[in-house]
């Protein structure tokens, strides 16, 4: 029975790791918000004119790059769904969409990141959460 637990737990974290879990961890330095993942961090930021801005940046936050880097932006407003392909602009991606996001309440952002071979998911929920709560998903 033990030995079942034991395999139960063990596979419940390594699902876990594997999907990208993450915090949000408040502000990044670009004023977005940033959320952590094992192997690197994302920093979204919105822009009226030119939808959502993402940063790939290290673990110390640093080092913004699109070489070898790509975003995939997903959308979810009650019923609707939609998917936004992310450019390399200079040090972050720009999601161009043809309207600002609602930022409704229950509003989710979902962005598929590959930074140096590693892929990450993050998960943003509206409203952000303040700059300094730190949160454990």
């Amino acid at each position: 029975m033990l030995a079942i637990i034991s395999r139960v737990f063990l596979i419940c974290v390594f699902a876990a790791s594997a999907t990208g879990s993450q915090g949000s961890v408040g502000r990044g330095p670009h004023g977005g918000y940033l959320s952590a993942s094992e192997n690197f961090h994302s920093e979204l930021v919105l822009d009226a004119k030119k939808g959502a801005l993402i940063y790939l940046m290290n673990k110390k936050d640093e080092n913004p790059r699109v070489e070898q880097a790509s975003v995939y932006f997903l959308l979810r407003s009650g019923r609707f769904e939609a998917n936004y392909y992310c450019a390399p602009v200079r040090h972050h991606f720009e999601c161009r969409m043809p309207q600002p996001l609602s930022r409704k309440p229950g509003d989710e952002v979902t962005i598929k990141a590959v930074r140096k071979g590693l892929t990450e998911v993050f998960h943003y929920k509206f409203p952000l959460e303040p700059v300094n709560k730190v949160i454990t998903k």
